[in-house]
């Protein structure tokens, strides 16, 4: 029967029912041929088969389960009223959704109408700017060749104090220079060494034992060993002594000694 309706496709909706019943009743629902020809019907169906609580493997391989045959009857044929309800529902919120797409592109058209200008106002600010392009130019022509002649100088300017023989000029007189710094500064320098050889010089003579021989003093030391006598007890009569003088000097010989 199942695959007689599928093929005729007189109805929109099946309903497979039996009332309610013992288990035995409704063991013919639990077979596998019924379940798979449910699973192929390309109608839709829907079981109601025995009381709530019963369960069969129609039901799990139908498209829908009611719990009882009059269930399944009131499922598949809605109360007009409510499908009334959703309908008015439905356009309702269709025509919120209208409204509100309605006002947006009412809105976003506004806008697109203040950005839009007249052509002629769109030629002029056209005009505009070419006048202010050829200006620019005008003036970057008139500028343009006197910033190159300053560019072109300077970079002649600077060739120019690269270029080799002024290089050589240059370390020339630097050369020059330094010479007469090192000239100047040697001259100074021998002249610091004189002064202070002379300084030294004068100490020296004011200290220095030939100054006391100028004065009539003598340097006496023993002949034997050039040991410095410094008194009488030094030597014994007999000794020979050296007597250094201012110039010159003498070879003596003790004859006897006194205490002054």
């Amino acid at each position: 029967m199942l695959e007689l309706a599928g093929r005729r496709k007189e109805c929109d909706v099946l309903i497979l029912a039996r009332g309610g019943g013992s288990i035995e009743d409704l063991w013919a629902f639990n077979d596998e041929a019924l379940a798979r020809g449910l699973r192929a019907c390309p109608i839709p169906v829907v079981t109601g088969i025995g009381h709530e609580i019963d369960f069969t493997i129609a039901d799990f391989a139908a498209d829908h389960r009611a719990p009882t045959p009059s269930a399944a009857a009131e499922l598949v044929t809605p109360d007009a009223r409510h499908l009334l309800q959703r309908v008015l529902a439905a356009r309702q919120r269709l025509a919120t959704v209208l409204g509100a797409r309605i006002e947006d592109e009412r809105k976003h058209l506004d806008w697109l109408a203040k950005r839009l200008s007249l052509p002629r106002r769109r030629l002029q600010d056209l005009a505009q700017r070419v006048d202010e392009l050829y200006l620019r130019l005008v003036r970057s022509a008139r500028v343009l060749p006197a910033q190159r002649r300053a560019r072109l100088q300077t970079l002649s300017a600077r060739l120019d104090a690269k270029h080799p023989a002024a290089l050589v000029r240059w370390h020339r007189g630097r050369h020059g220079d330094l010479r007469r710094r090192l000239d100047a500064t040697m001259e100074q320098h021998l002249s610091d060494q004189r002064a202070r050889v002379s300084e030294t010089v004068r100490a020296l003579n004011t200290v220095s034992p030939l100054r006391t021989l100028d004065r009539g003093y003598a340097i006496v030391t023993r002949a034997a060993d050039g040991s410095l006598v410094r008194a009488s007890t030094d030597v014994a009569p007999g000794d020979a002594v050296r007597a250094r003088l201012s110039r010159g000097g003498l070879d003596l010989t003790v004859d006897r000694r006194r205490k002054s």
